[in-house]
């Protein structure tokens, strides 16, 4: 807090700059320098805005539970589930996604996974919005109706996915989407009849490529 200018023009100054910010979020007990850098937001009537108004108190961000996995709402290729195993607090960037007792081990360590599938992926852009430069949006209740797979199956194919999870990081890191996919597929698609898992990709494609046209005009 040493330093830094409570005004307007410093915040945007600090985000063009793509510095790093950190959540401002100290207990009731307020030791003399966060007392000292809430005196100058009340001086600037920083209290009157709308979001500071409903809180109480009103410098402190009201946090959500926190959740077991993250979900992107707002996507180019396609919804990302990501595990949060350091227990990180969200704000409004991302979706929090709480798992029931009794998945949350597995459903953790290997939804993710399991959920990077062509059925997903289809699913994504059946139930998502398409906007204005090939977004994909996912309101949250169209978030709830993302098709993604069983506890049942997942338990069925643990060994599996846990064994390929190394595969898939480099797939993942090199940007190799399709790679990721097919072997997600083998996995929990295995049994699907080729001429029918060749039509749910064809059919992901044919969704994302007039999404993806919106964003050239095309």
């Amino acid at each position: 807090l040493r330093g830094f200018e409570f005004t307007k023009a410093a915040w945007e100054a600090e985000a063009k700059a793509g510095a790093r910010c950190l959540l401002f979020y100290p207990n009731s007990n307020l030791a003399s320098a966060p007392k000292r850098y809430i005196d100058r937001g009340f001086g600037a009537h920083v209290d009157k805005a709308y979001k500071c108004r409903v809180r109480a108190p009103w410098w402190r961000v009201p946090l959500v539970e926190v959740p077991d996995l993250l979900l992107t709402y707002m996507n180019h290729d396609r919804p990302r589930l990501i595990s949060n195993p350091s227990g990180l607090h969200i704000l409004n960037s991302v979706y929090g996604v709480r798992l029931h007792r009794g998945h949350k081990m597995v459903g953790r360590e290997l939804l993710p996974l399991a959920s990077l599938n062509s059925v997903t992926l289809l699913g994504a852009e059946v139930v998502g919005r398409a906007y204005g430069g090939g977004l994909l949006k996912l309101e949250p209740r169209e978030a709830d109706k993302l098709p993604v797979p069983s506890l049942a199956l997942i338990e069925e194919k643990q060994e599996l996915l846990l064994a390929m999870r190394p595969q898939m990081a480099r797939a993942l890191r090199n940007g190799d989407i399709s790679a990721a996919v097919k072997a997600v597929d083998e996995v929990i698609l295995a049994g699907l009849p080729p001429a029918e898992l060749s039509q749910l990709r064809a059919a992901r494609e044919l969704l994302f490529d007039r999404r993806k046209a919106r964003a050239t005009g095309d």
